[in-house]
């Protein structure tokens, strides 16, 4: 059956974590990232997580429509910002890894999103760099839903080609 938007974003389940809580109360998940080993605090991330969602399958195979939604990120302003960033990357790069199992197309939603709930240029850079060959490989298109002017921007300047060649705004 073909998910579609809306459903459930906590891609692990329920957001217990299979590998329990530490002595502070707080929920971990251990996932394997490359090769390397890394924790996720869900507890932190818990308000975030549908950040990002599966929209589903497009064109023949297992072809997945991966839903980026930029509003529901942490305001900036956040005493534990770059720490919740941190573990929310590795939740959107694992969460990656679990949904894509073919060619697949990002679609990141922008519209309304203030300023302050963006990521940082760094962010996306770093998600995009610690991204496997695989899923780098097999991303077919990235459809930036109502572009802000700092995100056309940042396309205009960019010199990397094969990224550019998979936008549409």
């Amino acid at each position: 059956a073909k998910n579609m938007p809306g459903d459930s974003a906590d891609l692990f389940g329920d957001g217990s974590g299979e590998d329990g809580s530490a002595a502070n109360g707080r929920l971990w998940r251990t996932v394997i990232i490359g090769e390397q080993e890394h924790r996720i605090d869900l507890h932190m991330i818990r308000p975030y997580m549908k950040v990002v969602t599966h929209g589903g399958y497009y064109g023949e195979g297992l072809n997945a429509i991966i839903v980026f939604a930029a509003c529901f990120l942490p305001d900036s302003s956040s005493p534990d910002y770059h720490y919740i960033m941190e573990n929310l990357f590795l939740y959107v790069i694992s969460s990656l890894e679990l949904l894509v199992a073919e060619d697949y197309m990002i679609v990141y939603l922008n519209g309304a999103t203030p300023r302050r709930r963006m990521p940082g240029i760094g962010w996306l850079k770093k998600c995009y760099h610690m991204i496997d060959r695989r899923l780098r490989k097999n991303l077919k298109s990235l459809i930036i839903v109502h572009p802000s002017w700092f995100i056309r921007t940042v396309l205009a300047i960019s010199h990397d080609r094969w990224f550019l060649d998979r936008v549409v705004t």
